[in-house]
């Protein structure tokens, strides 16, 4: 299964950068620069991702099995919940340094969304928390 979602992203990608191609061809004014630059690199990007994926599972379907015996493990569970936690922290001291940042360099309206953005990062948190605290 996770094989196939590989080859679909591989071929997601390529079919964006054909229709970013056809755009480019057919609707050079109709369609902003920009547009078409951030759907080639989205389509380069998924593409990339999709065949890296590919290529790791397919040259070493032992290694993959392997893989997913770790990635079962309990040590290893335990040790990704703690990465994730610590991360959670850290993306929430950049939230904060960004919008203290924007607040010396005058950006006060992007200080207020940056400071909405972390304030929604607290809220998810919560959110989770409540779910998982109901599941287990």
């Amino acid at each position: 299964m996770k094989r196939k979602v590989w080859s679909v992203l591989f071929y997601v990608g390529f079919g964006l950068l054909a229709v970013n191609f056809l755009l480019a061809q057919f609707f050079p004014e109709a369609v902003d620069t920009r547009i078409l630059d951030f759907i080639a690199g989205f389509g380069i990007a998924i593409m990339l991702v999709g065949l890296f994926f590919i290529f790791n599972h397919r040259y070493s379907p032992e290694g993959a099995k392997q893989r997913e015996v770790d990635e079962n493990d309990e040590r290893n569970i335990r040790i990704k919940e703690k990465a994730a936690f610590s991360s959670w922290y850290a993306s929430l001291a950049i939230f904060g340094i960004i919008a203290i940042l924007f607040v010396f360099l005058g950006f006060h309206i992007a200080a207020w969304i940056t400071v909405a953005g972390a304030v929604l990062h607290r809220v998810c948190l919560e959110i989770f928390k409540a779910i998982y605290k109901r599941k287990m």
